[in-house]
Parts: C-alpha cells; sequence; structure tokens
C-alpha cells in the first residue's frame, strides 16, 4: 500500500513557517540589535532606574543597548554599554541618564561635548574605553526632591489645620461669633510657627538644594512637561474613540472569554494529539527527510507544468483499480491498462 504524504507536508510547511514567524517576533519584541556594535563603559554616581538591554541613544536616535551595570571599586555605578560601528565616541563624549517616558523608564543619552574646538580636538575611544564620572550625570532623584518638603509637613498639626478651617467655614456661614476663636487659633497657629523657625530654616534650605537639583535636570523636567503636554492632547483628540472604544473592549473581553471557554476541550485534546503527531514525525524520520530532499525537483517540474497559464495539462494515460471487499486483506487490484502511444510514450508502469 502507498502512503499518502501530502498531509504529512503540509504539517511539516506549517511548523516551520510557525517556527520562522516565532523567532521574527521575538527578534522585534527583545530588541536584538544583528548589526556591527562597540563596546564602551560610562561610571556614573547613580545608575537607578536604567536596566539591562535600555536604549542608549544619540541627538534622541537608538544606536545601542546597555550590556551590563555592575558597581565600581569606588562604589560607583558602571555601566557597559555598546553602539554602532558608524558612531564615534571621543574623550570630550558626555553621558546622561534621562527618563524614556512617564512610567520611569530611562536611557543613556550620549552627547558631544559642549566645547565644539575641544570635540574637535579629542582622541577617539576606543573598545572598551571608559567615559569618566566628570563626563556623567545620574537622571533626576525625585525622592530627593520631595524629601525637601517633609519639615514642612511635620510642622503642620492636622488637628490644628482642621479647626482652622472649621472656623473659617463657620464665619461664611453667618456666624461671626466664632472670629474670635478663629482669632485665637490665628495666633497660636503662627505662635507654634515662631517656635519652630529651625525647622523652617531647615525646610528653606532643603527648597534650595531641591531647587538646585531642579535646575540642574531642567531640561528633563522641560521634556517632561512638553511630553506631558503631547500625551494630553493626543488623548483629548481621541476621547470620542477611547470612549466608544471601552464598550467594544468589554464586549471583545467578554466574547474572548466565552471562546476560550468554548474552545478549552478542543484545544486541550489538540496538545494531547501533538504528542502523536511528535511520535509520527520521529517514526517517519527517513520518508520526511526524503520528501524535503525531492521537494525542489517536485516544485520545478509543477512550475513547469503551470509555465502556459493559471492551469496545469494532465494526460490519463493509465488506469489501475482498487477494491476494497469486507475482510482483512481483500483489497483487489486491476491490470494496468496503458495507452503508450503519442504524448504517453514512456510511462512507466
Amino acid at each position: 500500500m502507498r502512503i499518502n504524504k501530502g498531509p504529512l507536508v503540509k504539517v511539516l510547511a506549517f511548523v516551520v513557517s510557525m517556527g520562522l514567524m516565532i523567532a521574527m517576533v521575538g527578534i522585534v519584541f527583545g530588541r536584538v540589535r544583528i548589526q556591527p556594535s562597540t563596546e564602551f563603559e560610562a561610571v556614573f554616581t547613580d545608575a537607578s532606574g536604567l536596566t539591562v538591554g535600555s536604549d542608549v541613544r544619540g541627538n534622541g536616535v537608538a544606536i545601542g543597548s546597555v550590556k551590563s551595570i555592575a558597581l565600581g571599586e569606588d562604589r560607583h555605578a558602571v555601566v557597559r554599554f555598546s553602539v554602532a560601528d558608524d558612531v564615534t565616541l571621543t574623550e570630550a563624549t558626555q553621558a546622561r541618564i534621562r527618563y524614556a517616558n512617564l512610567t520611569g523608564d530611562r536611557y543613556l543619552d550620549l552627547m558631544p561635548g559642549n566645547d565644539a574646538n575641544a570635540e574637535a580636538k579629542a582622541a577617539v575611544l576606543a573598545e572598551g574605553d571608559r567615559i569618566p564620572l566628570t563626563q556623567t550625570r545620574p537622571a533626576l532623584d525625585l525622592d530627593q526632591f520631595f524629601q525637601g518638603f517633609d519639615p514642612l509637613m511635620r510642622a503642620l498639626d492636622a488637628e490644628e489645620v482642621n479647626e482652622l478651617a472649621t472656623n473659617v467655614l463657620n464665619v461664611t456661614q453667618g456666624q461671626a461669633g466664632a472670629v474670635e476663636a478663629m482669632l485665637a487659633n490665628v495666633g497660636s497657629f503662627t505662635s507654634r510657627l515662631a517656635d519652630r523657625d529651625r525647622i523652617i530654616g531647615r525646610t528653606i534650605t532643603h527648597l534650595s538644594e531641591a531647587l538646585s537639583v531642579l535646575d540642574g535636570h531642567h531640561q528633563d523636567l522641560d521634556d517632561l512637561v512638553v511630553g506631558m503636554a503631547d500625551l494630553m492632547d493626543g488623548l483629548a483628540e481621541d476621547r470620542e474613540a477611547i470612549g466608544s472604544s471601552l464598550a467594544s473592549i468589554n464586549v471583545a473581553a467578554a466574547d474572548t472569554a466565552d471562546l476560550l471557554a468554548r474552545i478549552r476541550p478542543g484545544v486541550k485534546a489538540n496538545i494531547d494529539q501533538m504528542g502523536e503527531l511528535a511520535r509520527a514525525i520521529n517514526l517517519n524520520e527517513t520518508e520526511i527527510r526524503e520528501v524535503l530532499d525531492t521537494y525542489p525537483s517536485f516544485a520545478r517540474k509543477l512550475g513547469r507544468l503551470g509555465a502556459y497559464g493559471s492551469f496545469f495539462n494532465f494526460y490519463l494515460c493509465g488506469v489501475k483499480l482498487k477494491m476494497d471487499l469486507p475482510g482483512e486483506d481483500l483489497d483487489v487490484y486491476t491490470p494496468w491498462t496503458i495507452d503508450d502511444k503519442g504524448r504517453c510514450g514512456g510511462v512507466q508502469r
């Protein structure tokens, strides 16, 4: 009996195609770079938020990625990164860690030196060279910024603030008799603030430090505000589409849940049959290899048959019938009836 290899060939072609597609998706989402690159190092006082795989950008264009982040001997962060071979770094190159988006992701930004003449005269960095600490700057530390308000928050008594607000509300409601109590509370409140002038002084000092930090990262803050404004503008323009899509998302989620519930038994059965398919492929390894070896020649012949148009030319040159009778191994074959003249000359039995 002849084995029908058609379904096996189709399954094999499907498996190969899906494997290639999965590999392509992995390359895209994994940010795999296949271009030649050169690795360098940069030293930072703080590399918080930067992760392995983060982008390395120059003038806003991705030119590489972060390879590793380690703690150096001087307790500073050593960031090892790669850039494309066509990108040149010099001894004047500066490195900054910046915010990539509003969710806190960060990237490494490479910039030329502030002095154009010094940049032109600076030597080119070789592979493995390091950008020193004097030419790097970490990202804005929001924790340090907000800690500057901590003494002020500690100086305020929540109960006194609530009492003051209640008295103000009573005055606005026509209860003028509460003015005296309100003024007394204001006097007591300001007296307590005067007693804590040292804390207020510390608060001003911390605010000065926080503002200094902000001044050093004013470009980052400007980019953050501009990015947030662009995001809000985009959301405002698409508010109708977003609102209408929420209902569709709800319906789609319900339909998806129903679909998964209905196809779960079938998927489970298919997964069980995958083992049988794998065993069948393993048992027919020789035939599969034979099919793969002969497929190019078969494809060329098949292409010649359809070279005259979107059709194939076939001629009936021989007939042999098979009859399946009841019982085991009772197949009956008729003799070949062959026309060996004309186009059918040379037909093999």
